[in-house]
């Protein structure tokens, strides 16, 4: 199986280290498919909140504050 590295394409980035706004469409190839995810960011220090959308597969989502993490995931798809 090969694995390409992930193509990154920067949607939107407002903000600086305080507060701040992301938002990444990445796709990798593996093999014969490609698979797709967006990841959308919103931070206000040290507050981290995150969703990660894997297309056909999972929405992931969480929080954390400093090194603790909060994370869940909702699969669907196949």
């Amino acid at each position: 199986m090969e694995i390409q590295l992930p193509k990154v394409k920067e949607r939107l980035k407002w903000g600086n280290d305080i507060f701040g706004l992301i938002v990444l469409d990445i796709s990798t190839q593996v093999g014969d498919s490609v698979q797709e995810q967006r990841e959308i960011q919103f931070m206000i220090h040290p507050l981290k909140f995150e969703i990660t959308h894997h297309f056909n597969f999972c929405i992931r989502f969480g929080f954390s504050l400093f090194q603790y993490a909060i994370k869940s995931e909702i699969k669907y798809g196949k």
